[in-house]
């Protein structure tokens, strides 16, 4: 729904469906791997893109899983690529990814919009007040 309402090309919102399924794949190479420190995260999240990429052949997912977890602010990885580097599946993904986790514990959109809101920096600030446009409807 996010990427329609971006007025995303029909090719970008297939790409962000499939690198979702795929976000956590790197849990394969070792079902143990449940913890979510940030270590194990960052292993998880680099070996999903492997395994699309290299396993499977999808570059553009494996492009859109690598870069996932960069920050607007140059403070992520695995590049610290800042703003417009980071390739907009990517920064769609990572932001939806928070949400969703937030949205989960807290159970209430708004409530989940203002934990995003308090990683500052961590994301695109059009896309956070587009994610907020929506949701107000």
């Amino acid at each position: 729904r996010f990427g329609n309402y971006l007025r995303f090309q029909s090719e970008q919102i297939v790409l962000l469906v499939r690198a979702s399924y795929l976000l956590n794949s790197g849990r394969l190479h070792d079902p143990l791997a449940l913890s979510e420190d940030s270590e194990t995260l960052v292993s998880v999240r680099q070996r999903s893109a492997d395994f699309a990429g290299e396993l499977l052949g999808f570059r553009d997912i494996e492009h859109v899983l690598r870069y996932v977890h960069e920050r607007w602010d140059g403070m992520g990885y695995p590049e610290g690529l800042s703003m417009q580097e980071i390739p907009v599946e990517s920064r769609v993904l990572g932001l939806m990814d928070v949400f969703v986790d937030e949205l989960y514990f807290v159970e209430d959109a708004f409530a989940a919009l203002e934990a995003v809101k308090a990683e500052d920096g961590a994301f695109d600030p059009q896309l956070v007040a587009a994610l907020e446009e929506m949701l107000r409807g």
